[in-house]
């Protein structure tokens, strides 16, 4: 069965709630547990591997924390799945990895190329939804106005 990652369902609610709270707010890490629901540790961990990503910056200090660096209207699921995971991969197989083969039959397999199709298809479909789409989504089913 193919899924998201936990990692990357945390997060995209991470994203979603410094999109929430607007750029001009800054949103402290033990805040963002609160609003997500998620516990301090796992929040800390994936606010550090954005901002290492560029999707957020910090601001350290006692009215420090995190906004959005990029308009939620050109982050792409893609790009936060490349932040967690790098290239988006159905199978480790033709995962783009640099020095190393990951399947020893890769050569060989009759399969790489269909793999490599369905990929490119799942990252051009997961490129077209952004952060602000998913927004507008939720807004949606939750019944806010948009």
């Amino acid at each position: 069965m193919l899924k998201i990652p936990k990692e990357v369902d945390y997060g995209i609610l991470i994203l979603l709630a410094l999109m929430d709270e607007g750029n001009d707010q800054l949103v402290a890490a033990t805040k963002m547990a609160e609003i997500t629901k998620l516990p301090y540790q796992q929040v800390a961990k994936l606010l550090k591997k954005l901002q290492k990503g560029g999707v957020i910056e910090s601001f350290r200090g006692p009215k420090g924390g995190y906004r959005l660096l990029i308009s939620p209207e050109e982050l792409t699921l893609n790009e936060v799945y490349t932040f967690f995971f790098g290239a988006l991969s159905l199978t480790d197989c033709t995962k783009k990895t640099e020095g190393h083969q990951v399947c020893r039959v890769k050569g060989t397999c009759s399969l790489v190329p269909h793999m490599e199709m369905i990929n490119e298809a799942m990252e051009e479909a997961f490129s077209k939804i952004t952060l602000a789409k998913i927004n507008k989504k939720n807004k949606e089913i939750v019944g806010i106005g948009v």
